[in-house]
C-alpha cells in the first residue's frame, strides 16, 4: 500500500503498534485477574480457618435471643432465666 506521512508521523506502523499494546494490555489484565482470584481464594481459606477460633453465634433455646460466645449465654441465663439450668450440651459446647 501507500505510505502516508502527515506532520512527520508515518501511518505505516501505527496500526501494528496499537494492536501489540492492546494485546499486551489484555494479557496483563488476564494475569492480574488470575492473581486477584488467587488472593481472594487464599483470604477466603484463611478466613475459614480463623472462624473456628472466633466465638460461636448462639441462640437462647428459651427466648430465641441471639448472642455471641459462651460467656454471653451464661450471663443471659443468669439475668433473664434465673432458676433455669443452663445445659451447655444443648448448645453443642
Amino acid at each position: 500500500g501507500e505510505n502516508l506521512e502527515i506532520c512527520g508521523v508515518s501511518s505505516k506502523g501505527l496500526g501494528a503498534e496499537t494492536m501489540v499494546r492492546g494485546h499486551a494490555k489484555q494479557v496483563a489484565q488476564e494475569k492480574n485477574a488470575k492473581k486477584q482470584a488467587a488472593l481472594r481464594k487464599q483470604n477466603r481459606d484463611k478466613g475459614a480457618a480463623d472462624s473456628s477460633k472466633t466465638k460461636k453465634n448462639l441462640t437462647c433455646k428459651i427466648c430465641f435471643v441471639s448472642m455471641i460466645g459462651e460467656k454471653a449465654l451464661r450471663d443471659h441465663y443468669a439475668g433473664k432465666h434465673d432458676g433455669k439450668e443452663l445445659k451447655m450440651s444443648d448448645y453443642g459446647l
